[in-house]
């Protein structure tokens, strides 16, 4: 069944989610598509949730519209307690985000070491202005502005700084001296100017040789519509080379279009889930009628691998559309997860948009052929490995990339953690890596 002209979306850590479709097109509520008063945005606002909400039978009965200031603060006060997910943006945010894929920054993001003297460098985008001055995954940056990071963060900590006045607002002009150590121990210094970046979503791919042949190796970052041509570009070249085993890097995708999550399933084994069940939609008893089935698509794309097996790097941030491609596969071909549990979202959203607002609160509930869906506690993985910083992107040293290429020679995971990986475990359970403080984009 092909995707029909809607929109949907889940949740990440910056302003980021998990949609069906790759139209930018929006639902439109009450005609209203400029200003207009807080208490009719309010009103417009709440009798959507009392109709399309998944959970709206948990809404109070009734609210006060000239209460709410915004019609975030309304949407906050009213959601379910299990509801982590829904949230307002500007429509210019929404433009920004999901159909120009863009944001003023210097095109990178960065997470805080372990000893917190240093902030490590976890990926950079595409002609960015830390991509022109050749910041790489795994460097360390040791100063912003001659000021050292660990006095930066002691002042955070201590309320005496944000993170913003670290890296600077995100607005165009706004410049920073960043001093950082390169991979090879040299340290750099240059002064970054934040501009427009287009981000792209594939990070990194690489193929490698291997007794057991050809690997592909591909790092996704998420699923907004400049992927599609991403994601075909990368597999035109796997197949090219004859890969016979691949390793999605989802560590840092939060999600975006659901759409894009089934093309790219669809391009990893075609053969196994063609005309099966991509996923199944659960709205609310109101809209039950709408429930609905789709099948696996490559879409536009061609060049499938046709693979039975597919290894999956996951962490925290791992989220809804990632999860739903991983579920989706589980019932066809052996995917083999390594790293971390995922975030735990199984939800999806219309964009719709109200007065100047694009809402996108949760509408309905996915399952994958078998009915399974209910991971709210995220998705175990099979071989648990802590993830941290340590080189560029496709460096065997990547303590999750080293587990998937060792379980391709030896068919089972490794026995052991290595113990710099069981110290970084303390991080990952720390309050600023769970509220994303520590892997921010700038």
């Amino acid at each position: 069944m092909k995707f029909t002209n809607l929109a949907y979306l889940a949740l990440s850590f910056v302003l980021i989610g998990c949609t069906e479709s790759g139209s930018d097109e929006l639902t439109v509520i009450g005609g209203e598509t400029g200003q207009c008063s807080i208490e009719k945005e309010n009103q417009l606002l709440f009798d959507y949730l009392q109709d399309k909400y998944y959970w709206n039978t948990q809404l109070p009965a009734s609210v006060d519209y000239k209460e709410f200031a915004t019609s975030s603060a309304l949407l906050a006060a009213v959601v379910a307690p299990q509801d982590r997910f829904s949230f307002i943006t500007t429509k210019q945010e929404y433009d920004d985000r999901y159909v120009n894929a863009t944001y003023f920054g210097f095109g990178m993001s960065s997470e805080t070491s372990q000893d917190r003297q240093s902030l490590l460098v976890r990926y950079v985008y595409d002609n960015s202005p830390s991509d022109q001055a050749l910041l790489q995954r795994g460097d360390k940056i040791v100063a912003i502005d001659n000021k050292s990071v660990a006095d930066w963060l002691a002042e955070i900590e201590a309320g005496q700084a944000s993170y913003e006045d670290m890296h600077g607002p995100n607005e165009a002009g706004i410049a920073r001296t960043y001093q950082w150590q390169q991979q090879d121990g040299s340290l750099r210094t240059q002064q970054l100017v934040k501009t427009s970046v287009k981000t792209n979503s594939v990070l990194h791919r690489q193929v490698f040789d291997s007794e057991k042949g050809k690997v592909g190796y591909l790092v996704l970052k998420e699923f907004v519509q400049p992927t599609e041509q991403e994601l075909i570009t990368a597999f035109r070249d796997f197949s090219a080379q004859s890969v016979q085993e691949l390793v999605l890097d989802l560590r840092y995708n939060g999600g975006g279009l659901i759409q894009l999550a089934n093309q790219l399933a669809s391009q990893l084994a075609w053969n196994q889930v063609k005309n099966k069940t991509f996923l199944q939609y659960k709205y609310n008893s109101k809209n039950s009628g709408s429930n609905k089935t789709f099948d696996f698509s490559l879409g536009s794309a061609s060049d499938p691998l046709n693979l039975t097996r597919v290894f999956i790097l996951t962490s925290a941030a791992t989220c809804s559309a990632s999860e739903m491609l991983i579920n989706a596969l589980s019932p066809f071909v052996d995917v083999v997860s390594i790293g971390a549990k995922t975030c735990g979202k199984p939800y999806g959203m219309h964009f719709v948009q109200i007065c100047d607002k694009v809402v996108t609160a949760v509408n309905f509930q996915t399952f994958n052929a078998l009915g399974q869906g209910d991971f709210l506690d995220g998705l175990a993985v099979e071989c648990e490995v802590t993830d941290f910083v340590n080189g560029n992107w496709g460096a065997l040293t990547d303590p999750l990339l080293a587990e998937a290429m060792q379980y391709i020679q030896s068919n089972e995971c490794s026995a052991n953690l290595t113990a710099q990986g069981k110290q970084h475990n303390k991080l990952s359970q720390s309050p600023l890596w769970k509220h994303g403080k520590v892997g921010t984009n700038y």
